[in-house]
């Protein structure tokens, strides 16, 4: 799998490659394009950035679960600005995939993670990760956040269920 840094290295080689054939060849298209290039890369970091700077993160609520089954951590994400925010995705450990979602300008967006509860007792969220690659996935910009929130699991029931105490009926009754 690769990463998003994979990338970024492999566009800043294009870009010196492109520079060093433009000034052996002494092309000023080879030029114009080159800085061009290089620009959509910078332009991008700030973007990047943009997509996650004043973006708020709230706990919400979790239902008590059983052992082995999913329990399911509401948040949810503050969008106070008039930009729109695209291509959001919050990680946290044991997830098999990030969520991802975008925060529509001046909205609250309601974001669900499903963790499995292995053990009973008191099950913390634990640290997610807020990050974002858009516009044009050569960066990505993340935060980390560790939420006060926690689930309550109850211990598995028993499948089948233990039969009842038969009842001894008294005479006259």
């Amino acid at each position: 799998k690769r990463k998003v840094g994979d990338y970024a290295t492999a566009a800043a080689a294009v870009v010196l490659t492109m520079l060093l054939t433009a000034i052996n060849y002494q092309l000023s298209l080879g030029y114009a394009v080159t800085f061009l290039v290089a620009s959509f890369g910078v332009v991008g970091t700030l973007h990047t950035f943009r997509n996650l700077a004043t973006l708020t993160l709230r706990a919400g609520r979790a239902e008590p679960v059983f052992a082995g089954q999913l329990a399911e951590f509401t948040l949810i994400a503050r969008n106070e600005t008039r930009l729109d925010r695209f291509a959001l995705s919050l990680n946290a450990p044991g997830m098999a995939q990030p969520e991802y979602f975008d925060a529509a300008a001046a909205a609250e967006h309601f974001i669900a993670i499903a963790l499995p509860a292995r053990q009973r007792g008191w099950m913390p969220l634990p640290r997610l990760t807020l990050a974002s690659t858009f516009p044009i996935g050569l960066w990505r910009a993340w935060a980390r956040w560790h939420p006060a929130l926690r689930v309550l699991v109850y211990p598995q029931p028993e499948t089948p269920a233990a039969p009842l105490p038969a009842r001894v009926a008294a005479s006259g009754e």
